[in-house]
């Protein structure tokens, strides 16, 4: 992964961000793919990334608009592996800790900590399709685009009961 935090302009830069923390943590030991990516057959050990829903959250200390979205990420274990459940529980604690800890490259004025992260057996589990399933869930708002330039300050100015607060004209430097 790459040392400069990324300032997302889109959401599906998290998307990204969270597929290549998931490549960078596993290497080739599961694949990573969307959630609309899946199918009756998958052939290896997965992880599907899925964005259920998003809503509107304000703007945060530097002018960015949020967006809080349900992000999930199943963990499908072949049935092929010696108990594959207990797997698939194994390795959605390791992604609770890249969660956890933020762990997706993105600057930190642009992504709020994780909130409400669970994981739990998914509706991937049973073995059907031919493999075990668990899900690490959480809520992750992310402050999109490039922060509001504050004003340059030029030195402290008074007044004493100015007529209008905002007229710079009112406002004197303070004397040596």
């Amino acid at each position: 992964m790459s040392s400069e935090k990324l300032i997302p302009d889109r959401p599906s830069q998290l998307y990204d961000q969270i597929k290549e923390a998931l490549i960078f943590k596993f290497g080739d030991e599961l694949d990573v793919k969307g959630y609309e990516d899946v199918s009756p057959e998958i052939d290896k050990s997965t992880f599907l990334i899925e964005f259920e829903r998003g809503t509107g959250h304000e703007l945060n200390h530097k002018g960015q608009y949020g967006h809080c979205y349900f992000v999930a990420v199943h963990v499908l274990i072949s049935n092929g592996h010696k108990r594959a459940a207990l797997a698939a529980m194994n390795v959605c604690a390791d992604v609770e800790r890249l969660v956890h800890y933020n762990s997706f490259g993105i600057d930190t004025d642009s992504i709020n900590k994780p909130e409400d992260v669970t994981s739990e057996p998914s509706m991937f589990s049973k073995g059907e399709g031919g493999y075990e399933g668990w899900t690490v869930s959480w809520k992750q708002t992310l402050y999109l685009g490039e922060t509001e330039e504050e004003e340059p300050r030029q030195g402290i100015r008074w007044a004493i009961n100015p007529q209008n607060d905002e007229d710079p004209g009112e406002y004197h430097p303070i004397p040596d």
